[in-house]
């Protein structure tokens, strides 16, 4: 059964809207903290969107390690246990198993349609079905929600804990610390739980990598 969480952000409205937003912030930092998040993309078109998400790891908060990643050194060295390997093409996607192997978190970002959504666990199942050697997937989308706002929805889906953890912040805030929280706090959901198994319903944690 796939567990779908949805956490929402907006401008900060009091000075306990300000901490709480904060404390995110930290926690997520923390997480990903002494790791580096490699953006790689086997297409020129893919470029922009790497940068993209380069650009989310900075900030007011606590600035994190990105890097770009030629698609050639996928195979060879450089990415170290425990960090973060973003593919954002099918031919950079194809080649991530690798980074895995070394015990690196394997993700692929993918932006899609919004009838994909509906329910989660149908995404989460497509993509899983052909890209056996992912742990999480990265998917962005823009809706109207139940209030009728435009949103922009950001999804770490992982198959083998059955959990797509949703961050969600109004669409008209495309460049803002909202953005910039929400596809940091779905890359620290990738960290902490992409290796676990869902049997029976209950989590059981695989071994894992330490960050260096």
């Amino acid at each position: 059964m796939t567990s779908f969480v949805v956490e929402r952000f907006d401008t900060p409205g009091s000075a306990r809207d300000i901490r709480a937003f904060d404390a995110a912030d930290e926690r997520s930092a923390d997480v990903l903290a002494g790791r580096t998040v490699w953006c790689t993309a086997g297409q020129p078109a893919a470029g922009a969107a790497a940068r993209e998400l380069g650009a989310c790891l900075g900030g007011a908060g606590r600035v994190l390690t990105s890097a770009a990643l030629p698609i050639e050194r996928l195979i060879g060295e450089g990415v170290c246990p425990g960090d973060v390997v973003v593919a954002h093409d099918v031919l950079s996607a194809a080649l991530c198993e690798s980074v895995r192997g070394r015990g690196a978190h394997a993700v692929w970002r993918i932006r899609i349609a919004r009838r994909w959504i509906d329910p989660p666990r149908h995404a989460l199942e497509f993509v899983a079905r052909f890209t056996p050697g992912i742990d999480a997937y990265l998917l962005s989308w823009v809706e109207r929600n139940a209030r009728g706002q435009t949103v922009e929805r950001v999804a770490a889906a992982m198959p083998s804990a059955g959990i797509v953890a949703t961050k969600e912040f109004p669409a008209r805030f495309p460049a803002g610390e909202q953005r910039r929280l929400a596809w940091r706090m779905a890359l620290a959901e990738v960290v902490r739980s992409d290796r676990d198994e869902a049997v029976g319903g209950t989590l059981h944690p695989r071994p894992t990598v330490a960050a260096r």
